[in-house]
C-alpha cells in the first residue's frame, strides 16, 4: 500500500501537511478490491458464523453447529509447551520464523508417522522433504493449488465437498469442473470417465 511521503522536522518529529493529508485521502479512495477478489464467493460457513457471533454478542443462546472446531481445547501438556514458549527464558521460547517448511523436529515426526501408518506407501513419497507445517488448512491448500496448478487450468472438483477447494481455485484463476458423486457420496475413477 502506497501512502504519500510526510514532511519532517529536524527533531524527527513528524509533521502532517494539509496536502499530505488531501493526497493520502486520494490515493485510499482510489484503492479498490482486486477483480479476483470480487469473483471470488464467500465461503458460507463463515458467513453463518459471523452471524452466530453477532447474535451470541446481543445476548442470544447460540449452539455452534457451523464449523468443525472442538470444544475440548488443547491437551494440557500443549497449553503448557504454548505457554512456556510465549512466557519462557530464551532458551526456553520458541518465538520467531522457523524453516519454510515448519519445524524440521515437526516434520520429521509427522513422517514417521506417515510411514507407521502407511506401509503400503513407498518411503520417498512420505519422506521429510515432503512434508509442510502450514498455520491451517487454507495455507495448506494455497500452497499445493499453487505448486500444482496454474491460471486456466481446469479442475475436477467433487459436487459435495469442502467449500474452500472451489474458493481457492477460483481465487488461482482456475476453472472448475463440477463432478457429481455417486450413490455412496464418494467420486472415483468411474465419476471421472462420466
Amino acid at each position: 500500500l502506497f501512502l504519500p511521503s510526510r514532511q519532517y522536522k529536524s527533531t524527527s518529529q513528524t509533521t502532517t501537511t494539509y496536502k499530505d493529508t488531501k493526497k493520502k485521502q486520494k490515493t485510499m479512495e482510489s484503492i479498490h478490491p482486486s477483480h479476483r477478489s470480487l469473483t471470488v464467493k464467500s465461503f458460507k460457513v463463515m458467513d453463518v458464523l459471523q452471524r452466530a457471533n453477532q447474535l451470541e454478542a446481543s445476548g442470544r443462546t447460540i449452539y455452534h453447529c457451523e464449523v468443525g472446531q472442538p470444544e475440548s481445547g488443547a491437551p494440557k501438556n500443549v497449553a503448557q509447551a504454548a505457554v512456556s514458549a510465549l512466557t519462557g527464558s530464551p532458551s526456553e521460547a520458541r518465538m520467531g520464523y522457523t524453516d519454510a517448511f515448519g519445524l524440521k523436529p515437526l516434520r520429521q515426526k509427522i513422517s514417521e508417522y506417515y510411514k507407521t501408518k502407511h506401509v503400503d506407501v513407498p518411503e520417498e513419497r512420505i519422506g521429510l522433504d515432503r512434508v509442510v507445517i502450514t498455520t491451517g488448512s487454507s495455507g495448506g491448500f494455497l500452497l499445493a493449488f499453487t505448486a500444482c496448478f496454474d491460471t486456466g487450468d481446469v479442475v475436477a472438483v467433487a459436487s459435495s465437498g469442502y467449500p474452500c477447494y472451489r474458493n481457492i481455485l477460483q481465487a488461482l484463476g482456475c476453472d472448475l469442473a463440477n463432478v457429481p458423486i455417486n450413490d455412496d457420496f464418494k467420486l472415483t475413477a468411474a465419476e471421472l470417465r462420466k
